[in-house]
């Protein structure tokens, strides 16, 4: 190689990993000074061809097309590894500061989770109602406490530095998955870098955390990279984007949609773009999950085994996308889960449809719930369905153990019949008694007395109703004996104030576990009018019924639903979660019993969680968990979850690990392949 040769290739490498960083357009360049520029590339003199090569690098997209004429007409193949160098430059030059980065993902991707901001999202948090209340002064000598100890840790300082050094998007995703050679794998972790010197902060990166240990350069993609040996794991820098990746194709692939995204990704699938419209306007936190990839994905493992695919026997194939949006509103966290759902009917769909069949008003499902209830929440079953769908899962696991040559353990049609001939019913038959809506409820008792657990199923009739609380004693019965091998019935009824209760016997084998017997929860049921109530116990159920005969306040779901936007349809299912009784009864009770067994080395905690119990209504504000579930509209179903506390810190703590396990990883460089209905606002945010 001559000295000319080796000089522009050591240009190269120079350029190569300062490539990426936005370079400052030359102002005023003209056509001829561009063209001269291009000319002095083949200049003998290293200087001269140096200055012309960072000219050029300044003239910014102006040059592109006289670069590209000029390399195809060159017949010296030095100017035109130059030009390429150049092209290069000016093609990493033009990463755009900001992304959206849920577009950079493929359309084969299997899961994609991004954070808009986390810096901005943190601070949100903090404002929520739960985050004001653990910033209040009662919680100051605790939370001083957790801050002590957490700077404590090995490793924190690095962690907290980085941790404030990424404040910006982040987002990772798998579209690729190769358990038998993690280096084909198609995986990434792309962070957004302050926009002052990327370049320089991805350097003190390395140096703090010893990701460079281990690393080899690669300069042949133009954009500062490091790869693993053997390809297994690569970091790439585009811009102020850092990517993490499984190999550096996995980390091109990325980086290449941060200059133009490709067409066919997920976020442009007619599948995403059917449920982005109810995803909300600016998610903190976003989850999306490509199903027919995930089945793919499974099946090939299952295949590797010798298996088949049991979520395409069960129906999942009916599911495109399943979808979660995480808003941080004010006090609230706005949890919304989305599934967009193919037009076919399956076993799952079938599943997921019954919910929605109940013309019930919602006032009168919740009639027998009592009014101070800590947990309330209602669905409809149908038992005839759920009886298809079992048999179907149970046949479709028999199926897979014989195609792997395992013993068919679980094979319904020698269970049912079995079943049926013990209790003397057609399974069918049962199953198709129970269909109705269903509620229950939790109620909590002061001290240390356990809560009262209600469930209530309505039926068409009270004959019905009568007729199906006998067929559960003949099952339950039925179902001990054959498991248990003894003839005493598990099941008795006993009449109390005129109700008739079926309830576990004293002598039933279900209670012979000493555990069991300190529990005092019983199964038991009765009946009131069309509904089977099912409690806890004979006395929970004896207050239950003195309750609806006395017409007593029942709880009122429409606290739950609130005021809906103008054009969205109404909830069929509602759930609410009394955090502050919860809280409440948490610190009063459990608190002290706590810190009665903590060591002596403790005491300064021990203090810090005895002085929240002499704090009177400590969570005063605090606004109860409500999750609303609506039918589906148009091949998409939507849940929405309101909480003060939320799933974001939970993301954003695995966002966190993430970023910390690759930080702490000092000299294990080469083994971090692993990759790192309603209508609603349009969507915004990514």
């Amino acid at each position: 190689m001559s000295m000319r040769m080796k000089a522009i290739w050591t240009l190269g490498l120079v350029l190569a990993l300062g490539a990426g960083v936005p370079v400052e357009a030359a102002e005023g360049a003209t056509p001829e000074q561009v063209a001269q520029w291009i000319k002095d590339l083949g200049d003998e003199n290293f200087d001269v061809r140096t200055a012309a090569q960072e000219s050029l690098v300044k003239s910014g997209s102006p040059a592109i097309e006289p670069l590209k004429a000029a390399q195809t007409a060159s017949q010296d193949i030095e100017v035109k590894n130059a030009i390429g160098q150049v092209l290069l430059r000016l093609k990493w030059a033009a990463v755009p500061g900001e992304a959206q980065y849920l577009d950079l993902f493929p359309a084969d991707t299997v899961m994609v989770a991004g954070l808009s901001n986390a810096s901005a999202s943190w601070s949100r948090l903090k404002d929520s109602a739960f985050g004001k209340v653990l910033q209040g002064e009662a919680f100051k000598p605790l939370m001083g406490l957790a801050d002590k100890e957490m700077k404590a840790a090995p490793g924190w300082p690095l962690i907290e530095k980085w941790l404030a050094r990424f404040n910006g998007s982040a987002a990772a995703g798998l579209w690729a998955f190769n358990p038998m050679d993690p280096a084909k794998m198609g995986a990434a972790l792309v962070v957004q870098l302050p926009a002052e010197e990327p370049e320089k902060v991805l350097r003190e990166l390395l140096a703090d955390t010893g990701l460079d240990q281990g690393l080899q350069a690669d300069t042949s993609r133009g954009l500062p990279m490091w790869a693993a040996p053997g390809g297994n794991g690569a970091l790439a820098l585009a811009g102020r984007h850092m990517i993490f990746a499984s190999n550096p194709d996995s980390a091109m692939r990325i980086a290449d949609g941060l200059i133009a995204p490709a067409e066919q990704r997920l976020t442009t699938s007619p599948a995403y773009s059917k449920l982005r419209p109810h995803l909300g306007e600016g998610a903190d936190f976003t989850f999306v999950m490509n199903m027919a990839e995930y089945q793919k994905m499974l099946g090939g493992m299952m295949a590797m085994m010798g298996g088949g695919n049991l979520l395409e026997k069960l129906g999942y194939d009916a599911l495109e996308y399943v979808a979660l949006a995480s808003h941080i509103r004010g006090p609230m966290i706005e949890d919304r889960m989305v599934v967009s759902i193919a037009d076919k009917e399956t076993s799952l769909t079938k599943i997921m449809n019954m919910g929605w069949k109940s013309t019930t008003p919602l006032k009168d499902i919740f009639a027998v719930v009592p009014a101070d209830a800590v947990l309330v929440g209602n669905s409809y079953v149908d038992g005839a369905g759920l009886l298809e769908y079992f048999v179907g899962y149970m046949k479709g696991i028999a199926e897979m153990q014989a195609q792997m040559g395992q013993p068919m353990e679980l094979n319904p049609d020698e269970m049912i019949p079995k079943a049926e001939a013990i209790m003397g019913l057609k399974m069918a038959d049962v199953a198709g008694a129970v269909q109705g809506d269903l509620v229950y409820w939790a109620k909590l008792h002061p001290g240390l007395i356990p809560p009262d657990i209600g469930m209530a199923l309505t039926c068409a009739t009270p004959e019905k109703s009568a007729e199906l609380a006998a067929t559960f004693e003949k099952v339950v019965n039925a179902a001990i004996k054959s498991a248990e091998g003894k003839e005493a019935p598990a099941i008795e009824k006993q009449t109390k104030e005129g109700a008739t209760i079926w309830i576990e016997s004293e002598d039933s084998p279900l209670l012979e576990d000493p555990q069991r017997k300190a529990i005092p929860y019983r199964l038991c049921w009765t009946v009131s009018g069309n509904r089977v109530l099912f409690g806890s116990s004979a006395l929970a159920l004896q207050n239950r019924l003195k309750g609806i005969a006395a017409a007593e306040p029942a709880y009122d779901p429409a606290k739950l639903v609130g005021e809906l936007p103008p054009g969205q349809l109404a909830p069929k299912v509602v759930m609410s979660l009394d955090l502050k009784q919860i809280l409440d009864l948490g610190v009063k009770q459990g608190l002290p019993m706590a810190a009665m067994f903590m060591p002596a080395e403790q005491a300064e905690l021990q203090q810090a969680l005895l002085g929240l119990t002499q704090q009177p209504e400590l969570f005063k504000d605090l606004p109860p968990v409500t999750g609303l579930g609506f039918a589906p509209q148009a091949g998409v179903q939507v849940t929405v979850v309101r909480s003060p506390v939320g799933m974001v810190p939970a993301y954003g703590g695995l966002m966190a690990g993430v970023m910390g396990y690759f930080m702490m990883a000092r000299g294990e460089a080469a083994g971090m392949g692993g990759g790192g209905g309603v209508v609603g606002p349009a969507p915004g945010g990514f």
